[in-house]
């Protein structure tokens, strides 16, 4: 039997995640209302490391390697995203 992998999964913004083991964050702008994210990344909770940025602007996605142990969270004025979507994919 094939050994069970951890599903990538949709983020919730503002909300502070640990990573168990090495993984794979991307944030996107897929329309409605404008605004700005930020990826955090790093050993503190609430993470204080900058990992990227993304705006409804071109370029409208970004992406982050997130390390095993890491804190990390998508800083958005808007608690529910507004047009912005993320996944994250454990590795």
């Amino acid at each position: 039997m094939p050994e069970q992998r951890p599903t990538r999964f949709a983020v919730e913004f503002n909300r502070v995640y640990r990573a168990d083991g090495p993984g794979h964050l991307l944030v996107w702008f897929a329309g409605g209302r404008t605004g700005r994210v930020t990826i955090l990344a790093g050993p503190a909770d609430p993470p204080e490391e900058f990992a990227g940025e993304v705006t409804a602007e071109a370029p409208s996605s970004c992406s982050a390697a997130i390390r095993a142990g890491e804190f990390w969270t998508l800083q958005c004025n808007r608690q529910d995203g507004g047009g912005f979507k993320a996944l994250y994919t454990p590795l």
